[in-house]
């Protein structure tokens, strides 16, 4: 590497030492192999510049070379995603939880390696000043509020409680029934339990970056998208949502099914399921088919252009998607959702059907 480096001198001072080092191991006297590879080390040392720190140089170079590696592969080739609400219930899960007292497995022991596996962890949320509770709109100028999360506030402080805790009524948040944090408006102390019970994390999908660059999107897959530039979405994030619409297509839906271009839609397997509301067998998952919203309502229908997708939770009746924002332009897709990789203690783990 450093041959053009070399003086005359230096560089046939090296060959004799690399040549002698040769002979001596084709003799195979291991006397003279000893002082060749002693006199060669003597050599290679006085042409090469000392290097401080080359231990942890090295190890620089490495965590380097694997960072470089681990983007690369992110971005072309599989790219980690979090699944952060239920609109993709129950194919896919978002951040869940359960009324529940802390156990034995939630010591700080078992607490992390628990969470490793399974992905849940206990959590009390309690109150640390005085005030009414009430819940803050995700609009609220000043306050960005986090996905899978409702955000509350009392006496100017915020708390995030699983949103699955809730349920919109009449344009009201009220309580889920058979859930127990406090009452909504009620006034809370400093110290008081708001919430607590065990949270599960969303689940992490990997997103296949190059597929669609030997083929067509095809309807029925698992769609991540950019939502840059679409309006009335949170900029600069992902979402994720079952490809129902594709370009030039007019799309209607009429509840349960899913029409194109004036045919009900039963292929892939899975727009057959989601519109099936377990007539398939008591095996099927619970879904309530695809239903209309107070922007999309019966008898609508939406052409999509040339470069336009459509894009539907699997959770009909609690999925924000293309039905109140519209189609997804081809240049936002990102890829289909391939596999769910954590938590590993988890049913859906494995490929996403």
């Amino acid at each position: 590497m450093r041959e053009d480096l070399f003086s005359d001198e230096e560089r046939e001072q090296l060959t004799d030492a690399i040549t002698r080092a040769r002979n001596a191991r084709h003799d195979g006297d291991l006397a003279e192999m000893r002082a060749a590879e002693a006199w060669l080390e003597e050599v290679v040392a006085s042409v090469t510049p000392r290097v401080s720190f080359s231990e942890l140089r090295g190890i620089f170079e490495m965590w380097v070379t694997a960072l470089a590696v681990a983007m690369a592969f992110r971005a072309y080739f599989y790219q980690p995603v979090r699944i952060p609400t239920n609109s993709m219930y129950p194919t896919l899960y978002g951040i869940t939880s359960v009324d529940d007292s802390r156990t034995w497995s939630d010591d700080i022991a078992f607490k992390i390696p628990k969470w490793l596996l399974t992905g849940s962890w206990h959590r009390e949320i309690r109150a640390t000043s005085a005030g009414v509770l009430e819940p803050v709109p995700d609009n609220t100028p000043g306050i960005r509020g986090k996905p899978g999360y409702t955000t509350l506030r009392a006496g100017g402080v915020l708390y995030y409680v699983p949103s699955d805790v809730f349920v919109a009524r009449n344009n009201q948040l009220v309580i889920q029934p058979g859930r127990q944090p406090v009452p909504l408006y009620s006034r809370v102390v400093p110290n008081q339990r708001i919430w607590s019970g065990r949270v599960t994390i969303g689940d992490f999908v990997f997103v296949n970056r190059w597929i669609w660059n030997f083929r067509r999107p095809q309807r029925g897959e698992v769609m991540v998208f950019s939502t840059s530039g679409i309006p009335n979405l949170q900029q600069g994030t992902h979402y994720i949502k079952r490809m129902c619409g594709l370009p030039n297509e007019t799309l209607e839906i009429r509840p349960p099914d899913l029409f194109i271009n004036g045919e009900a839609v039963t292929k892939p397997f899975m727009i057959d399921l989601l519109a099936s509301r377990g007539r398939l067998g008591p095996w099927a998952p619970p879904y309530a088919g695809f239903q209309l919203t107070h922007t999309m309502l019966a008898g609508d229908s939406i052409k999509l252009g040339p470069d336009q997708y459509f894009a539907l939770g699997d959770n009909s009746l609690n999925s924000f998607d293309s039905r109140y924002w519209g189609p997804v332009p081809e240049k936002n897709l990102l890829g289909p959702g391939s596999v769910v990789y954590w938590p590993f203690i988890n049913p859906r783990w494995g490929k996403i059907p």
